[in-house]
């Protein structure tokens, strides 16, 4: 089952001087998605001709976690498209390989007391007469940092968004 788009029924197709926008359900189907997305043609999917912007402004919570992008295929310098790729992204799993030093805390003795510098379930506090605190130091990580572009992939070809729904916005002329 392809890509279903259905007109938002409560949202009638609003024209101003030439120019339509409308709102409509996109509900991908069941282990079809294809990678680079869902091709819209604008005319006889959307009743639009010319494409001029699209928007995702709303999805149902299965949604929820997923990223929608749509590019807008056109010719420069018409900025006229007459279809669309809506893509669908998702958070790539991934766990930091490393490790959080713990932090340093440096003191000198109170030689009056026995009485640590630092009391109270591990929270730094001044003991009467203590002195010596000289310095916190944050922990540091050590291992293998991740580029924020790995963050968000693709779903992968055939993957199954089904019962997934966005609400996209999508403004053009002509039709």
């Amino acid at each position: 089952m392809a890509l279903t788009i259905a007109r938002v029924a409560d949202a009638q197709l609003l024209t101003s001087a030439g120019i339509a926008e409308a709102f409509f359900y996109f509900t991908p189907g069941s282990n079809d998605y294809v990678t680079g997305g869902y091709v819209v043609n604008g005319l006889s999917q959307l009743g639009i001709e010319w494409i001029i912007g699209v928007d995702v402004v709303g999805n149902n919570s299965a949604a929820a976690g997923y990223a929608p992008y749509t590019t807008l295929n056109f010719t420069a310098p018409s900025v006229n498209a007459t279809q669309l790729n809506f893509q669908v992204y998702t958070v790539s799993g991934f766990t930091p390989a490393g490790t959080n030093s713990a932090p340093t805390i440096t003191t000198t003795t109170n030689a009056g007391t026995t009485t640590p510098v630092y009391t109270n379930g591990g929270a730094l506090t001044q003991v009467a007469g203590a002195t010596g605190i000289t310095g916190v130091q944050a922990p540091v990580f050590t291992g293998t940092a991740i580029a924020a572009s790995s963050i968000f992939a693709e779903v992968a070809n055939g993957g199954n968004l089904s019962g997934l729904s966005w609400v996209v916005r999508i403004v053009g002329f002509g039709a």
